[in-house]
């Protein structure tokens, strides 16, 4: 039996630049990036594949919310898996 599950969190464009230019630990020069830069990073190589790992998933959140609604379906998914 795989043990193994993927989660796959997705977002709007806008939602996940204002997450990388508000978090704590950002990479290097992310806080100072504007949108356009954050758009075009999507086209880089090691992004474009994202979504096609996505459609892999076993789970899948749309993450346009609070980050209590995060925590809440990452709370139920982890119930669920710890039942199976």
């Amino acid at each position: 039996k795989n043990n193994y599950r993927l989660l796959y969190l997705e977002a709007e464009p806008e939602k996940r630049f204002d997450h990388a230019i508000n978090r704590e630990n950002e990479k290097v020069g992310e806080s100072s990036m504007t949108f356009e830069e954050f758009i075009a990073q999507d086209q880089l190589p090691s992004e474009i594949e994202i979504p096609e790992v996505g459609k892999m998933a076993d789970y899948t959140f749309l993450n346009n919310g609070t980050i209590d609604k995060l925590h809440t379906y990452l709370d139920h998914i982890a119930q669920m898996m710890m039942k199976t």
